[in-house]
């Protein structure tokens, strides 16, 4: 099934973005 390995997908961006956000504002 495509919806929860949709769902891992969009959780791993959001955690992406969120540590380059940690990373961006820390400088």
């Amino acid at each position: 099934h495509w919806f929860g390995r949709g769902w891992r997908i969009i959780g791993g961006i959001l955690l992406l973005i969120n540590q380059v956000q940690n990373y961006i504002f820390r400088q």
